[in-house]
């Protein structure tokens, strides 16, 4: 049994086995790891920040005793191989291993490299991305290290049912009290005849495409229905045969896939390719770079290369609410269009195929972009995970 000791979680390692490292213990990647039976071991650490603070001094500070933790932990448990999914929780990790002669591996989710993916690399022996468009950040001896895999994504995420998903949302609205009819049934806005749109802000919600939706959605219920998962701040916006909310949705979260017709999402990684992976229409609203490095930018607008993506910008849409309505409907209003021979709505509105978007579009994908739609669906035909795991195959000479 190998032994492989990881600052993150990944998916479908075989029959490693597995010391995960997290700097909380009540973390969600704290449970999951506990949940999958793996040792857990917490340790201290600081955020790096590029900017001066205060706080750096006390981080640092922490990023030591982090090291020395990580240090005695892997003496101990003596692993195969580190892997660092990133965020700063891995550098003393992986500075700690690559100190005791352990093979570091990394994996970079999003288009430009975070901080402690810059750090990492220059312990890494493997060092996976997850877009083509990355491999540009990595020079010299580190440029022959890497290798693009996409992103993980979890199997369950391609294996949803269309119809679980409609009982799910009737039951979800008998729960809460929904309207019946003159003969007391409940009524169903989620018919086979009404398209579908899914809408949520990533992993822990956002306010702002909560507050965009809320601006369109008078207007999106006159033609469709709307799954709404609006995070753990998130509220109903209207009460509605056609709309449902939920802080979150997990196990029911592939079968919502499968009944969508188009998706609303930031443009996290993950959100990324578990949009591609089922292969529906995406409009992605990538967080501001006023909050952030730009990472998810540059995601959306990488991702619009290789599916069929429209990416609005947040100035754009406090400037003109009406361009996501506007978006939608372009989106529905290309799927008839490419496929007028089909006149029933699962046959019209179930397109959603990578690559297969014709006319150029100002926020889509054109057909200037047929050739990397070719090379970077290889990239969503493969499990991330199992292509890393699949390198432990190889031990000790390819490490």
């Amino acid at each position: 049994m190998r032994r492989i000791i990881e600052s993150l979680q990944v998916e479908q390692l075989n029959n490693s086995k597995v010391l995960h490292n997290n700097v909380q213990h009540n973390s969600v990647n704290a449970k999951a790891t506990i949940a999958l039976s793996w040792q857990y071991k917490a340790i201290s650490s600081g955020k790096l920040r590029r900017y001066f603070s205060l706080k750096n001094v006390t981080d640092t500070a922490r990023i030591m005793a982090g090291f020395f933790q990580s240090f005695a932990q892997l003496k101990s448990f003596k692993p195969d191989v580190v892997f660092c999914k990133g965020g700063y929780v891995t550098v003393p990790v992986a500075a700690a291993a690559y100190i005791l002669n352990i093979p570091v591996w990394i994996h970079e989710s999003d288009v430009s490299l975070g901080l402690a993916t810059r750090i990492n690399s220059k312990f890494a022996k493997r060092i996976f991305v997850s877009f083509e468009e990355t491999k540009k950040y990595f020079t010299g001896s580190r440029a022959a290290k890497v290798q693009v895999v996409g992103n993980p994504i979890r199997a369950s995420v391609t294996h949803g049912n269309a119809q679980r998903a409609r009982e799910f949302l009737l039951n979800a609205q008998m729960i809460k009290g929904g309207e019946t009819d003159k003969k007391g049934l409940f009524f169903h806005g989620f018919s086979e005849k009404i398209p579908v749109i899914l809408v949520m802000g990533g992993s822990l919600g956002s306010q702002f495409v909560n507050e965009a939706l809320d601006k369109s959605l008078d207007v999106l219920l006159k033609e469709y229905a709307v799954i709404h998962i609006t995070g753990n701040e998130g509220e109903q916006l209207i009460r509605h045969e056609r709309y449902r909310s939920f802080h979150f949705i997990n196990e029911e979260l592939p079968d919502c896939y499968a009944l969508a017709d188009v998706i609303v999402s930031r443009s996290g990684a993950g959100s990324v390719f578990e949009c591609a992976a089922v292969k529906k229409p995406t409009v992605f609203i990538p967080l501001s770079s006023r909050a952030s490095r730009g990472d998810q930018i540059e995601n959306a607008k990488a991702a619009a290369r290789f599916m069929n993506a429209h990416v609005i910008e947040e100035e754009q849409l406090l400037k003109n609410p009406s361009i996501l309505p506007q978006a939608i409907h372009k989106i529905m209003s290309e799927q008839i269009e490419q496929n007028p021979e089909k006149n029933n709505r699962e046959k019209n509105m179930r397109i959603g195929q990578l690559g297969q978007k014709n006319g150029a579009s100002s926020m889509g994908v054109s057909r200037e972009h047929e050739h990397s739609v070719t090379n970077s669906n290889s990239i969503l035909n493969i499990n991330a995970a199992e292509v890393i795991a699949s390198q432990l195959s190889y031990f000790p000479s390819n490490l």
